[in-house]
């Protein structure tokens, strides 16, 4: 504890008025160290900062304004078509439910509308307002959250007001402009001209365009600059904390949002509204309660459009010779598409909770916890006269609104005391009460005037209502002694029951234990040599997905040996984990190594209506390494971290039934022996000697032979933080990495072969021909669906890349103690490194879906963002 007081301490000092989220990760085995981390603008959410924890994967579901993202700890271990942590603000499990999510389609076309309204929750929490996010991965520390658990545990604790503090005002702002870091490299307008010309002569067609036409075409039309912009951003965040004569303290937030998004007709408003309160009453009672409202508006065009832009010829301009929109042979126009196929949302989220707690003997207290969490959606949806499906000249539209409750009951009985000087024992027994219920209703409109704030009249069908409720309920028993302090034992037991598994399922019992050997404390190694702390861990511990049914979860698989059209549903999931490890800190701590191995079984039953087919499992093994430390030399201050993780995953299916598993289209498969998210298809072997591609056909006769050619779940992470201050002035920097993973760009199915009738990335120039014979870019006109339809290693890419995610510069530019005014200067996601030729190589257009990670639409590119800002305490 004494790394951690100093660490905090340090950054307090450092960075004065400054907001510090101190990442922890702790009490895993082997990764125990405290990250203090200013908090500055240019980010939205706090989750970008969750990898300088080893062992966490950060991956957005798009760059658009309020998209969520997938956090992965200690890689993938579920079935589930919905996988992510648990969250938990101040004490209380929020954020399980969800109102819609990426549906399986048979091709890799966007959806028609924006699938992804209010997938990020965590912008519900203003990082203002963040006072620490601990990191529960070990097998002991998630095993507390027993079937909320089986994917780790990101904890939240908000700011409160100190005893004894008087009144504090803090203002926030900080505005910026949004720019697409990277583009494709596309033909334009000459070259994709003769292209389709020499395509067209290819396959015996008259060409498309005259010599007079191809010799009037300059650069053309660059769709990718007519859908994307430069964006601006900015936000605003007032607090005040204290506490009063009374004994109550206090902090009170406001926080503004304006996002406008670098893609057409989209942007996002958010307000936020924090409020908590803690008082003492005597000497053995104390309250607590806190309540935050938030709601968020997102605006967005469909994710149809960039792809749109990306694909559409350069030849065509955006508008004809009457001013209307122009078209390519009924292609819709990309501008078009964003300005009139539109998503507008609104999010609004209550979360209320109320903690007591009394003491009723030395050592003796009872905790009592409850808590409301309301969550309101309305969602409208356009689609413009450019829709096929539509009526000319009209506008249609569909409206889904969708609400979910959440209360929790959780009373405790804790008891903590030391007997003597050599030992201390803890134990608690508690209770937890779920109670979940919601409504989601769609219907179809047509709406009057213009698509963004339109009245809408009711047309009648397609139309529905849907409505559920469930309850999940647990006991749980924990002990720990401690003994000299050095040997410490903890162990744990949960009985949690959920009334959406069968009656003589309903109750799953979940045990945990860990042992830690303070080495450090021991009388041969303490105060000798450099060595202030040596702690060794072992721990165990079973979790589970039972309390996961909450909104979009669950599982299709299409099945091989009983047709392609049998669908297998998701039944449940146990997880066990094994994991070990040590912290070892030098110099007084001013230098920390910690290593962790784990290694998590899941198993899962599988099955459909009257069958139940034999388990199958997903494997993970892994190695987590922390090496972090301060430093000094003169003025100059330095913290600095280094994180690395290894991770095995694999799909192991014991009992042979003859079933291969499908998603989306036959393009990914669960195989056994291979990882998760495995992509599924032709390996491309050449071109034959007329410039066709050429695949390989192991497995007998003319036709390829589908294979598992890569995955899209990370073998290894790395990351680099640096932190230095001189003075008043104050860097800090992070490097994210990941690698040996794969990721298929649906759009390069077109853009990188020489087709014809679509635009084409300049890979092309390089296409066979009779004269340039050495290439593996296929002759013009080529239209081979082994090639063009679905995953091929022609279009498959390595996903390794190094990210410059964030810089931050700041300067305090005037102080009277306790008041402070500094300024600053941020950029996020700046530099990647890589050779990956789309948007970016860290995105995951299947949101939260391991079976079909790696994934990338090219739907929305995230944004390098550059912000300029102030904070003033006063």
């Amino acid at each position: 504890m004494a790394a951690i007081a100093a660490q905090a301490q340090q950054a307090d000092t450092l960075a004065p008025g400054t907001p510090i989220v101190r990442l922890v990760a702790t009490p895993v085995p082997g990764d125990s160290t405290v990250r203090s981390i200013r908090i500055y603008g240019g980010i939205t959410a706090v989750h970008p900062l969750f990898t300088r924890v080893a062992g966490v994967q950060v991956t957005p579901y798009s760059g658009a304004p309020g998209a969520g993202a997938v956090v992965r700890i200690r890689g993938a271990a579920s079935l589930d078509n919905h996988v992510q942590p648990l969250y938990v603000v101040d004490g209380v499990p929020v954020f399980q439910y969800r109102f819609n999510t990426f549906s399986e389609v048979s091709g890799f076309n966007p959806p028609p509308i924006n699938p992804d309204a209010s997938t990020n929750p965590l912008l519900s929490i203003a990082p203002e307002d963040i006072e620490q996010v601990e990191i529960l991965k070990g097998a002991f520390d998630t095993g507390q959250y027993g079937f909320l658990g089986q994917n780790g545990v990101v904890r939240i604790t908000t700011r409160r007001g100190a005893a004894g503090q008087p009144l504090q005002v803090q203002y926030t702002g900080w505005g910026g402009v949004q720019t697409a870091r990277n583009r494709y490299q596309l033909l334009g307008a000459r070259e994709a001209a003769e292209l389709a010309n020499e395509a067209a002569r290819n396959n015996g067609y008259a060409p498309d365009f005259t010599p007079a036409e191809i010799a009037s075409f300059g650069a053309g039309t660059d769709w990718q600059a007519e859908v994307l912009r430069a964006a601006a951003i900015q936000e605003h965040h007032l607090n005040l904390q204290g506490s009063n004569a009374y004994g109550t303290r206090y902090y009170a937030g406001l926080d503004y949002l304006n996002q406008q998004g670098i893609v057409l007709s989209s942007d996002l408003h958010r307000y936020g509204l924090r409020l908590n309160l803690d008082q003492n009453i005597g000497q053995h009672l104390r309250l607590s309660a806190g309540l935050n409202y938030n709601q968020v508006e997102e605006h967005r065009p469909t994710a149809n459009a960039l792809p749109l832009a990306l694909r559409l010829l350069p030849t065509v301009p955006v508008y004809d010779a009457t001013g209307d929109y122009a078209t390519d042979y009924g292609n819709p126009n990309p501008v078009q598409v964003a300005n009139q196929n539109l998503s507008n949302t609104r999010n609004r989220r209550l979360l209320a909770h109320g903690e007591l707690n009394y003491e009723f003997l030395p050592g003796l207290r009872l905790n009592l916890r409850a808590s409301l969490e309301r969550d309101s959606l309305v969602a409208r949806d356009y689609l413009g006269p450019n829709n096929y499906y539509q009526r000319v000249g009209g506008y249609e539209g569909s409206t889904r609104r969708a609400f979910h409750q959440q209360t929790i009951l959780n009373p405790a009985l804790r008891y903590a005391r030391n007997l003597g000087l050599r030992h201390a024992i803890t134990a608690s027994a508690e209770a937890n009460s779920w109670r979940n219920e919601w409504a989601e209703t769609f219907r179809t409109y047509q709406p009057k005037g213009a698509p963004r704030g339109a009245q809408f009249v009711y047309q009648g069908g397609g139309g529905s209502t849907f409505t559920q409720q469930y309850n999940l309920f647990g006991y749980q028993l924990t002990a720990g002694y401690v003994y000299d302090h050095r040997y410490a034992l903890q162990g744990s037991l949960r009985a949690d029951n959920s009334t959406h598994a069968p009656s003589a399922e309903a109750r799953e019992w979940l045990p945990a234990a860990q042992a830690t050997w303070h080495a450090g404390e021991e009388k041969w190694l303490k105060g000798q040599g450099p060595i202030s702390t040596f702690d060794l861990l072992a721990g165990w511990g079973q979790t589970s997905n039972r309390g996961n049914y909450a909104g979009d979860h669950g599982l299709n698989f299409r099945g091989g040996a009983t047709g392609a059209n049998s669908y297998f549903l998701f039944l449940d999931e146990l997880t066990a984990q094994v994991d070990a490890g040590l912290r070892l800190g030098l110099a007084h701590d001013r230098l920390f190594f910690t290593a962790s191995a784990y290694r998590r079984d899941t198993r899962a039953r599988l099955g459909y209506p009257g069958q139940q087919l034999p388990a199958v499992y997903v494997r993970n093994r892994g190695l987590e390494l922390t090496l972090a430390g301060t430093w000094q030399a003169g003025r100059l201050h330095g913290s600095t971290g280094l994180t690395a993780s290894f991770n095995r995953n694999r799909y192991d299916q014991p009992t042979d039934t003859g079933i291969r598993f499908y998603v989306l289209g036959r393009n990914f498969a669960y195989t056994s022996g291979e990882p998760l998210g495995s992509f599924y298809g032709n390996r491309f072997l050449g071109l034959d000697a007329t410039g066709n591609p050429l695949f390989d056909a192991s497995n007998g006769g003319n036709l390829p032979s589908p294979q598992i050619l890569g995955s899209g779940v990370p073998r290894q992470l790395l990351g680099l933080t640096q932190q230095l201050t001189y003075g008043r002035f104050d860097l800090q920097l992070q490097l994210d990495g990941m690698f040996s993973y794969d990721m298929f760009d649906a759009n390069l199915q077109v853009l990188d072969v020489p087709r014809g009738g679509f635009n084409a990335t300049t890979r092309v120039r390089d296409r066979w021909t009779p004269t340039n014979t050495n290439t593996d870019v296929p002759r013009a006109g080529t239209t081979t669906g082994s090639l063009t339809n679905g995953v091929s290693s022609y279009t498959l890419q390595s996903g390794n890349h190094l990210r410059l995610s964030n810089v931050v510069v700041s300067a305090e530019v005037w102080r009277k103690a306790p008041h402070a005014v500094s300024v600053f200067l941020t950029g996020t996601n700046l530099l990647v490194l890589t050779a990956y030729r789309g948007f970016d190589p860290n995105v995951s257009a299947a949101e939260a879906d391991p079976r079909q990670a790696g994934l990338d639409l090219a739907a929305y590119p995230v944004a390098r963002t550059v912000a300029l800002g102030v904070r003033a305490t006063l």
